[in-house]
């Protein structure tokens, strides 16, 4: 028996596993029978060492594909009937969509949708129609909706995918909050700082401007590619640092026109770590 219950949390791919970091050990630490779910990963495998939180692999893709999304599903419906959770907290655009589903359907009694951001934001005619009708699915599957922000909660009551009273801010919002002594400049060796800027090639004295995340048009590349454009068109000097690995290919095509415009621009590829950087 638990003092609270059993609560599921789930996830697309293992790498979003990070969103939630802590908070199932927290759980777990406050009596609650948790259940993480995500795509077959070393992120997923690590949180099965922790008492009293339970993994489960359940692949799925990032991107639309019918056949294994139809797969997916099936294998979401046989978990939950599995589990039974009295509360289950889903959140990135797949797993949000196949799970509200399938809580919908098995009747878990309270199902969370946490919104993270809009994907369709980034997205145009065909896709953009697609992405906006499974947002309103998984929300219309919830029971309530949990943005991360102010401003993501009014941009979803603007789109119409959501009714005003179904979704909330947990205070003035945040994902999983900021480990601030992480990126600390008083706690970083100043030696080590030294070191890695001569590594990476940055030239002091001239303004660094930074990027960190999957590179993908969906997190702004383009738009950085268009705010840089304006930066030497007004003659202010500036080095680019661009910290993340190439995501898929509308990544590879923002980062060719970063490289095109003929910036000092240094990248690190994905790093383990990004708080040094910062």
């Amino acid at each position: 028996s638990t003092d609270h219950g059993r609560i599921l949390l789930g996830v697309t791919v293992d790498v979003s596993v990070g969103l939630m970091a802590g908070f199932p050990r927290y759980l777990a630490e406050r009596g609650w029978d948790v259940h993480v779910v995500s795509s077959p990963g070393l992120a997923l495998n690590e949180l099965a060492h922790i008492p009293g939180v339970k993994t489960h692999s359940l692949p799925m893709a990032r991107g639309p594909l019918p056949f294994a999304d139809v797969r997916s599903f099936v294998a979401w419906l046989r978990l939950l009937r599995q589990i039974r959770p009295d509360i289950m907290s889903v959140g990135t655009p797949k797993a949000g969509l196949l799970a509200s589903i399938a809580g919908w359907i098995i009747r878990v009694p309270r199902r969370v949708y946490l919104l993270r951001g809009l994907r369709l934001e980034t997205t145009r005619g065909v896709g953009r129609i697609i992405l906006t009708a499974f947002e309103r699915i998984a929300i219309a599957a919830s029971s309530e909706v949990l943005a991360v922000s102010i401003s993501l909660r009014l941009r979803a009551i603007e789109l119409r995918l959501v009714k005003p009273e179904k979704i909330v801010v947990v205070g003035a919002g945040s994902s999983n909050g900021v480990d601030i002594a992480a990126i600390d400049h008083r706690r970083l060796n100043e030696v080590v700082l030294a070191g890695l800027r001569r590594s990476l090639g940055i030239n002091d004295g001239v303004a660094v401007v930074g990027f960190v995340g999957r590179l993908t048009e969906d997190k702004g590349l383009c738009v950085l590619a268009e705010a840089l454009r304006q930066l030497c068109e007004d003659g202010v000097d500036h080095q680019l640092l661009i910290v993340g690995g190439i995501d898929d290919t509308s990544g590879q095509s923002c980062l060719e026109q970063l490289r095109s415009q003929g910036h000092h621009l240094i990248e690190t590829g994905w790093v383990e770590n990004s708080g040094t950087y910062y």
